[in-house]
């Protein structure tokens, strides 16, 4: 459900919502403590995990459809997983900051489910070797990179790579295409 633009206000911080409500108290607001916003999330820590919540769930779901899907199909289930559901948690990791430990479900659906489908060995057998199934194919992994270690880089990633962008957007400069 997304409430219509005209009749929301988001508030950023709770402290600022009494006050809020009473200079536009002659308009009918549906006031928000967060909100989904271009695929990632304005909001305060309460609401993020709330909205945060269902995401990861979904995508453990797809993990263990993925690990039934790996018994019978294996490079069908390891293309799923690293070129559809991977690249769905990445965006959000990039877009979020501080995402790192709601990721633990995913980690655990991975690590405990996915990977021994898809390679018939116990877990027990591949947790030490969980950083190695990280690693890129080139570098003899199978890139399935763990989502709780990926939060934090990528998203420092999309705060290093929009940087500049953002300084010229905010100063109202022209944007030096060279340095971009």
């Amino acid at each position: 459900y997304y409430p219509e633009p005209a009749k929301s206000i988001f508030v950023g911080h709770t402290e600022t919502l009494e006050e809020a409500k009473r200079v536009l108290s002659e308009f009918d607001f549906q006031y928000n403590s967060g909100s989904r916003y271009v695929g990632g999330f304005i909001g305060d820590s309460e609401t993020l995990d709330q909205w945060l919540e269902p995401q990861i769930q979904q995508w453990v779901a797809g993990v263990k459809t993925l690990a039934r899907v790996a018994r019978k199909y294996p490079q069908t289930a390891y293309a799923g997983l690293v070129q559809s559901l991977q690249g769905e948690w990445q965006y959000l990791q990039r877009v979020v900051p501080g995402t790192s430990d709601a990721f633990a479900p995913l980690e655990a659906a991975i690590s405990q489910i996915f990977l021994p489908a898809l390679l018939e060995e116990p877990p027990e057998n591949l947790a030490p070797m969980r950083a190695l199934l990280a690693l890129s194919p080139r570098q003899a992994g199978l890139g399935v990179s763990s989502p709780q270690v990926t939060a934090a880089a990528s998203h420092q990633s999309s705060k290093m790579s929009t940087g500049h962008l953002a300084t010229s957007l905010k100063a109202g400069d022209p944007l030096d295409a060279t340095a971009y």
